[in-house]
């Protein structure tokens, strides 16, 4: 089943309580996915955010660094749960991706 438009939100300071929770969940240390790190980076990757399949996702959608990528989902638990993810966002994400990065 496909789940479209998936609606996405600016991660600001006021997101960081919901995004504990996920940070959390996920037991990372990485400090590239960190609240502090991605407020220090937002304005360079305007991250954005949204609640999918019980996991936070972001996504950078325009970024002065790079081209449009998500980072792994926090509060992933399951095979099962990435696929499901993939299959709400394929349809609206794949021909985005493919545009900017030349591939297909």
């Amino acid at each position: 089943m496909t789940v479209s438009p998936i609606e996405f939100k600016p991660l600001t300071i006021e997101d960081k309580p919901i995004y504990d929770v996920y940070y959390n969940k996920s037991g990372t240390r990485i400090s590239d996915v960190h609240m502090a790190s991605r407020m220090a980076w937002g304005k360079g990757f305007n991250y954005v955010w949204t609640e999918i399949r019980d996991t936070l996702l972001v996504l950078s959608p325009k970024s002065v660094f790079s081209t449009i990528h998500f980072s792994m989902p926090l509060g992933l638990t399951s095979k099962e749960q990435m696929e499901g993810i993939v299959d709400d966002l394929w349809d609206e994400y794949a021909p985005r991706f493919a545009e900017q990065t030349g591939s297909e």
